[in-house]
């Protein structure tokens, strides 16, 4: 968990983050600025990135079985 939110926090936009093949990096259909990396074999994490002046705000909003 705390590796994948370094990363986040790392990165300066998306793109760097779909660049990174093992965060399997997604948007979240059918939601506005609503993203998913998956954190081990079990869990994912549901974020969103929103930006204010020159700082980016990175919100935890679930982490969730991948299998449920």
């Amino acid at each position: 968990f705390t590796k994948r939110v370094n990363i986040i926090r790392r990165v300066k936009d998306e793109r760097e983050l779909r660049a990174i093949k093992g965060n399997h990096f997604e948007k979240l259909k059918g939601y506005q600025n609503l993203y998913s990396i998956m954190l081990n074999d079990k869990y994912r994490m549901e974020f969103s990135i929103d930006k204010e002046s020159d700082k980016k705000v990175i919100t935890i909003k679930r982490i969730s079985n991948h299998y449920s």
